[in-house]
């Protein structure tokens, strides 16, 4: 369920429905009245998207001549069933936050990449032997080494 920030919520029973899309904005309207205390916030639910959801050990390296090492990024891919606006994401693993990450609006089966940060325990080493160097081509051997310290196994493509 995707609803704005809450401190407060006395009105469990307000409706929100879609209106549809009109030059790319989206609109919603309240089906119900509700009271909105004084220096306070108040939820209020306006999707219920199914969202399918991948997590990943992202590691990117750019090719150069030198040596390099890394650790990888925690990326989580996610597709929704239906559009959602852009926003901040969080993501719970087991019922903990594990980080967040802002999305731009996304369009229902369309996947974006959540990245919640860095990965310690997940690191590669890089390095570049150069085999022939002239002034037309070079030729190099790379040799990418993923070290994985979880205790548990990481799945890779």
């Amino acid at each position: 369920m995707l609803c704005a920030k809450s401190t407060r919520a006395y009105n469990s029973d307000v409706a929100v429905e879609s209106e549809g899309e009109v030059a790319g904005l989206y609109m919603y309207s309240i089906k119900n009245a509700y009271s909105l205390s004084p220096r306070s916030t108040f939820s209020l639910p306006f999707a219920a998207p199914t969202i399918e959801m991948k997590k990943v050990a992202l590691m990117r390296s750019y090719f150069n001549s030198r040596n390099s090492k890394g650790q990888s990024e925690r990326v989580y891919k996610i597709k929704s069933s239906e559009f959602l606006p852009a926003g901040t994401v969080t993501v719970r693993e087991d019922g903990r936050v594990v980080g967040q990450s802002s999305i731009g609006d996304l369009s229902a089966d369309e996947f974006v990449d959540l990245n919640v940060g860095s990965d310690p325990e997940i690191s590669y080493e890089r390095e570049v032997k150069t085999i022939v160097h002239n002034e037309d081509t070079s030729q190099y051997e790379v040799s990418v080494t993923i070290k994985n310290r979880k205790q548990r196994k990481i799945n890779k493509k």
